[in-house]
Parts: C-alpha cells; sequence; structure tokens
C-alpha cells in the first residue's frame, strides 16, 4: 500500500503527460498505390510521393490535390529542401530525381545517376541547399552537391540494402540497413 501512495506521489510531482492518440483529423485520397514518402511544404501544405510514380502536392486546410508531378518509375522515398522549393525522390532504379515546385513542368527537372541498383532513401542537408545524401539497395551512401551529377563522395559502410538516412546536424547523419546496424557519418 505504502509504495503504490509513493508511485501515485511521484506521479503528480513529476507531472507526467500522457499521449491521446486520436482519430485522424483528415485522411487524403489520390494515391492509386502505397504511399512512400511524405514533407510538410508550410502549415497548410504537404507533398507526398507513391508507388503510382506521382508526387502530389496538397493543400490541408481544403484537403485538396492543388498539383501532381509525374515520374516515370515508383517512389520508395521523398525530401524537400528546408532552404527552396525543390524536392527530391528516389525510385527503383538506380536514378534520383529532382523537382521544381516553383516550375509549371510536370516532369523531373534534373536527374542524378550513379548507384547501380533502387535507390530506397535521399535527405536534403538541413542547411545547406545544394546538399543531400542517397542511399542504395548497392549497399552504398553517396553524398551529392545539386549543382553536379557526379557525386562528392560514395562511402561502403553497410554490407546489405541501405534503407534509411537522416541527418542529426550540418555534419553528421545515421544511415539504417538490411545488415541490421545504425551507423554514423561524420562529414569533414
Amino acid at each position: 500500500m505504502k509504495l503504490l501512495l509513493c508511485l501515485l506521489l511521484l506521479q503528480k510531482k513529476r507531472k507526467v503527460s500522457k499521449l491521446n492518440p486520436q482519430k485522424p483529423q483528415m485522411s487524403l485520397t489520390g494515391h492509386k498505390q502505397v504511399v512512400t514518402g511524405v514533407s510538410w511544404i508550410s502549415n497548410d501544405e504537404v507533398v507526398s510521393g507513391s508507388w503510382d510514380f506521382n508526387i502530389c502536392f496538397w493543400d490541408l486546410p481544403s484537403g485538396l490535390n492543388t498539383e501532381t508531378k509525374h515520374g516515370n518509375k515508383p517512389i520508395t522515398s521523398l525530401s524537400r529542401s528546408p532552404q527552396t522549393e525543390m524536392i527530391l525522390t528516389s525510385h527503383t532504379d538506380p536514378t534520383i530525381r529532382m523537382w521544381d515546385k516553383r516550375t509549371d513542368k510536370l516532369e523531373s527537372c534534373l536527374s542524378f545517376t550513379s548507384h547501380t541498383n533502387w535507390v530506397s532513401c535521399v535527405k536534403f542537408h538541413p542547411t545547406q541547399p545544394h546538399f543531400f545524401v542517397s542511399g542504395s539497395y548497392d549497399n552504398t551512401i553517396k553524398l551529392w552537391d545539386t549543382r553536379s551529377t557526379t557525386p562528392l563522395y560514395t562511402t561502403k559502410g553497410h554490407t546489405r540494402k541501405v534503407l534509411s538516412l537522416t541527418w542529426f546536424n550540418d555534419k553528421v547523419f545515421l544511415s539504417g540497413g538490411a545488415d541490421n546496424l545504425l551507423q554514423t557519418h561524420v562529414l569533414k
């Protein structure tokens, strides 16, 4: 009994906040296949990518698809530059495509090809608008500059497919792979 009372008092003192999962406030429909990437553009707009080859821009207040850009392969991931309107997509081929929201062009505006297998993930640098990393089923990670179609650096740290990437800060990023490993990478 004393233990229970102590636990109740501790909970009150710590003011533990509880997450309260709720039903979705809205569902956006329009993709014809699985959605594999989503990113905020602003408080009122998001962009999504799908295996249906499409990148869709959504107005959240209305719930409407405001624009669709068409690719030629299923999209495996999507990343939006925090500084620009540029969007990167990875695909079920060795090509990374860059899209410009500011143009009326419905196709990608630039392609990056150096991987030898599916590109599973892409992620823009958090502070440098021209840099991004990509991971692939070829077990490599590449650092790119959007002003060149040749990668700046290639590393092969994973022994199996690279499946995810995220930046910690402007010098460090993390990769995850099918080899069950998380690896940190430091830019010099």
